[in-house]
């Protein structure tokens, strides 16, 4: 799963003299674009054709952002997370989705950054240690796909919309995957 992550601009330097506390109405703010995704998604288990409940493969999918840090990049991601994608692969329209993040596994490769990351300035990971995204609608044309749903980070919920692309669905090693870009 991506995050794309011109959300995170005041988290990618910590320990910066300048760094501050966000208050988590502002965190939303900076992070709505939380959830953008490759979602690699296993077999399903056996339900009705039309509705399937989809389990994300995290062995081939990543929850990362990118955000832009003065003049360069900042790279990370999270490494603990977990969700699910309901609905009928056919056309994704009325399906769900939610997806669960471990905030303290949140790294850029940096200890100083990341402890900072995780520390009360951000996250506060020891108060607030999970993200969470439930969709409310999934809506598909063609290949373009839109989750609206709630991102609740730091104890704190606010509508996102996310778009992405459907990439497809193949059979093969005995079980059927989906793609979802989010």
């Amino acid at each position: 799963v991506k995050i794309a992550a011109t959300f995170l601009h005041r988290l990618a330097y910590a320990g910066h003299r300048h760094s501050r506390t966000i208050r988590p109405d502002q965190e939303l703010k900076l992070l709505t674009p939380l959830l953008t995704a490759l979602m690699l998604l296993g077999a399903p288990p056996s339900v009705q054709a039309d509705t399937v409940r989809w389990k994300i493969d995290v062995t081939h999918s990543d929850l990362s952002f990118s955000i832009r840090h003065l003049v360069g990049r900042v790279r990370g991601e999270f490494l603990s997370w977990q969700g699910t994608l309901t609905g009928d692969p056919a056309n994704w329209s009325g399906g769900s989705a939610m997806v669960t993040i471990d905030a303290a596994t949140i790294t850029t490769r940096n200890d100083r950054r990341d402890a900072d990351l995780r520390s009360p300035n951000f996250f506060d990971v020891a108060t607030y240690p999970v993200i969470t995204f439930q969709s409310t609608a999934v809506t598909v044309t063609g290949e373009s796909i839109v989750l609206t749903g709630n991102l609740t980070m730091h104890g704190v919920t606010r509508p996102v919309t996310l778009q992405g692309e459907v990439m497809g669905v193949t059979h093969g090693a005995g079980a059927e995957r989906a793609g979802v870009h989010v």
